[in-house]
């Protein structure tokens, strides 16, 4: 568990389901998101377990949910997840739209990519996102990170950010 001034950020529970799904299924929060579907809380449910729980068994880490204090209702995810595909680990957020703008995605994304560099002994983190969202690229500045290129996923083109630990 992770705790900032407004926020506490913790592991997953199947709990977490409903406030996903309807995190998931809110078209502007997915507007930049591409596959990941979902038709039920059931679906999500069974995400969590595959993809969430299986990270934190595979690799020690992934994506946790952050909620505001002192409620410990889901308002979003966060965190660090190896990605298979570019053999690199990435730094992810999502809000519930409600929260965007408040520097929230920010404030819990730092602790990760501080985690990453001294505990895990990460040589970079990246983050993805498309150029025209230019509310993640916000945070990607904001966490220190650099654009490095752009790159194509699945047929869409990305921005990826970087940071070193060196810097």
């Amino acid at each position: 568990m992770i705790e900032t001034e407004r926020l506490i950020i913790r592991k997953f529970t199947l709990k977490d389901a409903e406030q996903s799904f309807k995190m998931a299924t809110d078209p502007q929060v997915m507007q930049y998101i591409i596959g990941e579907r979902y038709n039920s809380v059931e679906q999500v449910r069974e995400m969590i377990k595959k993809n969430v729980f299986g990270d934190y068994d595979k690799y020690g880490f992934g994506r946790m949910a952050i909620t505001l204090k002192p409620f410990d209702e889901l308002i979003g995810f966060s965190g660090l997840k190896y990605n298979d595909d570019f053999r690199e680990v990435d730094i992810g957020y999502r809000l519930m739209r409600k929260y965007w703008g408040r520097g929230i995605a920010t404030e819990a994304s730092q602790p990760f990519m501080d985690y990453g560099f001294r505990e895990l002994k990460l040589k970079r983190i990246v983050a993805l996102a498309f150029a025209e969202n230019t509310g993640s690229i916000k945070v990607m500045k904001k966490l220190g990170m650099h654009f490095e290129k752009y790159m194509k996923v699945d047929g869409h083109e990305f921005v990826c950010y970087v940071k070193n630990s060196l810097q």
